[in-house]
């Protein structure tokens, strides 16, 4: 997992959580990774969900973190 992609979750678990709305995510991910860095975390979560999906898990990224 790249540090572009450990710095989105963190943020995308805080939006799930109500900290932030997604214009507020997007501009404090943009700070800290820049826009490439979104773009490559975006695609690597992207390829993620779709791998899930492949093998018939069509929960989120989050459903799947928070679940024991």
């Amino acid at each position: 997992m790249s540090p572009q992609l450990e710095a989105f979750l963190l943020y995308y678990t805080c939006w799930h959580e109500g900290d932030f709305d997604l214009a507020d995510m997007r501009e404090q991910l943009i700070c800290e990774i820049g826009a490439e860095g979104l773009t490559q975390a975006l695609s690597e979560f992207k390829s993620a969900r779709l791998l899930r999906e492949e093998n018939g898990d069509f929960r989120t990224y989050y459903e799947v973190s928070t679940t024991k």
